[in-house]
């Protein structure tokens, strides 16, 4: 029987190194765990907690890596499980490339950056690819899954580096590019409320803050918190988009029927009503008929030769007046005083 020597035994050793990738045969279970040969003088042991999900069969062939040449027990300690982790990250290996998006877990932050592994290569992001503003403390990563975009690949000395920054520029700008390609004027869009303010609120759309102003809300002069709650969804229509600015505008009433129709569908030409002067100026008075419907006294229509509005009326005064013209699309009444005398007089 050949005499193993120093060097042979030492040879023997240097296969098992901390992070090897071994194969071997399950020979027998204990209490401890599946004792795995491979191929060296040691005994090497995959423990119970690594075989809850599936244990390999006695005979079977596995792969592993090296976690301790020599544990508290005296065994070689392997794990299965980390071996599939390696082999899954060797399969993405095979077809990366520089731009591509990468999952990593962070085992430590440098000075300088943050150090993972893909496979057999060691990723490691700098410092200034992590964040858009600079930090000097990055501990908190340490133990997640960061996604990264592939900055270099070195496949001789088995390097990546990475840079969370960049992927989180990309994603950003290929969600604007697919807000923008969305959206258009008149489509019917879902936001949210996200804040008022006095001239209107902000909306979110698909992630972009848009503009509602208070004078797109209602048809009677409602500001936007009157008529809307905020962290609530409503349906809105776009009425303006503008990249460059990186603007768009919404519209709440014009998806709604103007409540003005109805109202002014009661009115006639020739119809008398009763109304109170809200105010006067140099060609006439304004009258309010009832709520959101005011309607113009000319000077004209105040009576014979009048020039000043204040000669007939005041604001406050009640008045009787006749309708003599009704323009439906401007919602806009023009009242008479004479037309309603000289009937009287008929």
């Amino acid at each position: 029987m050949e005499k193993m020597t120093l060097e042979m035994v030492e040879s023997t050793l240097a296969r098992f190194n901390v992070g090897k990738m071994v194969e071997g045969t399950v020979v027998m279970y204990t209490k401890d765990g599946a004792l795995i040969n491979i191929g060296g003088k040691g005994d090497a042991i995959v423990y119970n907690d690594e075989l809850q999900d599936s244990k390999p069969e006695v005979g079977q062939t596995i792969k592993a890596i090296v976690l301790d040449k020599k544990d508290e027990n005296g065994y070689i300690k392997l794990s299965i499980a980390k071996a599939k982790e390696i082999e899954e990250a060797d399969k993405i290996l095979k077809g990366l490339k520089v731009g591509d998006e990468i999952t990593v877990n962070v085992k430590n932050a440098v000075a300088g950056g943050l150090v993972a592994r893909l496979g057999e290569f060691s990723v490691f992001i700098p410092q200034s690819q992590v964040e858009f503003k600079y930090k000097n403390d990055l501990k908190h990563y340490v133990g997640t899954d960061c996604k990264a975009l592939v900055l270099e690949i070195n496949a001789t000395k088995k390097k990546i580096v990475a840079s969370i920054r960049s992927l989180n520029n990309k994603l950003r700008e290929e969600k604007e590019d697919s807000f923008w390609n969305g959206i258009a004027v008149n489509k019917i869009v879902e936001g949210k409320v996200t804040k008022f303010v006095d001239f209107g609120a902000f909306v979110d759309v698909n992630g972009k803050s848009c503009l509602l102003h208070n004078s797109d809300v209602g048809y009677f002069k409602e500001k936007a918190s009157d008529v809307l709650k905020l962290n609530e969804t409503y349906t809105f229509i776009v009425l303006a988009c503008n990249r460059e600015e990186n603007k768009v505008s919404l519209g709440y009433k014009q998806l709604i029927e103007d409540p003005r129709i109805a109202i002014f569908n009661q009115f006639t030409i020739g119809q008398k009503v009763k109304g109170k002067v809200i105010k006067t100026t140099n060609y006439g008075a304004f009258i309010n008929i009832c709520e959101h419907v005011d309607g113009l006294l000319h000077n004209s229509e105040a009576g014979y030769n009048i020039k000043d509005i204040q000669e007939v009326c005041k604001v406050g005064d009640e008045l009787e007046l006749t309708i003599i013209d009704i323009d439906k699309e401007n919602f806009k009444l023009s009242l008479s005083l004479r037309a309603f005398d000289e009937e009287d007089e008929f």
